[in-house]
């Protein structure tokens, strides 16, 4: 079976690059998109690409580890980490749901927030879908709290795994965390026995790069600092 699954980028359209934080967000009600990258690399065997096709080691083990993201961003940057909830919404239509959560049982609870500090430096972005009775469990009707630890306050046997990686754009991010892509992204999966409970999308802003030293893309694309693999890239160029 191949480990690695590729895809080709289809470039958006870069007009309003250059302008970072300056587009109107919408105030409508209605439910908003997940800020799913369009990967130009990913990988769905998480084990292999642990040791060989991943960025530098620091990120590495942001990116990899199966620990607490918060806790690690308030470790590597020695700054106390805030939650702002995007959304916060209950689904009944398939349609709005990507086809990795379409496992998790139906009505869902989908979330969307980010961790950033005092100063809204943005360090990710993570949407999830629950199943909307574990949601309730586990959040005890509590909206801006940080999932995690309302997870380990629960007495719930849950089981973690990183299912893949991606490596790719998004404009909404762009605009979110306030950098240019490439971003390096991740699924995983929140189980009881081998029931899903919750799905995650997380993607790391580059801002994270003060204190984890410079992103570099998959080593399939050359393993080189994210920086210089843009100035080599005409298409990419603000």
């Amino acid at each position: 079976m191949e480990a690695f699954t590729y895809c080709t980028l289809v470039s958006p359209d870069k007009s309003w690059r250059g302008q970072i934080g300056s587009r109107p967000r919408s105030k409508s009600s209605e439910l908003k998109p997940a800020r799913i990258l369009e990967s130009i690399w990913s990988s769905d065997d998480p084990s292999e690409c642990m040791y060989t096709f991943t960025p530098a080691k620091i990120w590495r083990f942001m990116i990899a580890s199966d620990g607490h993201p918060v806790q690690h961003i308030n470790l590597v940057t020695g700054k106390k980490v805030f939650l702002d909830v995007l959304e916060s919404a209950t689904i009944e239509d398939d349609a709005r749901v990507p086809e990795f959560v379409s496992d998790v049982r139906k009505p869902l609870c989908k979330r969307q927030i980010v961790l950033k500090d005092e100063t809204e430096n943005v360090f990710l972005y993570a949407a999830s879908w629950w199943d909307r009775s574990r949601y309730e469990e586990v959040m005890g009707g509590e909206k801006n709290v940080i999932v995690w630890e309302k997870i380990l306050a629960s007495k719930l046997e849950i089981a973690r795994r990183i299912e893949k990686f991606h490596f790719g754009y998004n404009e909404e991010l762009e605009d979110l965390f306030g950098q240019r892509g490439p971003f390096w992204g991740r699924e995983y999966c929140f189980k009881i026995g081998k029931v899903p409970m919750a799905r995650f999308y997380e993607v790391f802003s580059p801002v994270l790069e003060k204190h984890l030293g410079e992103m570099t893309v998959p080593s399939d694309l050359g393993g080189e600092p994210v920086a210089t693999w843009l100035a080599s890239k005409s298409d990419h160029v603000l």
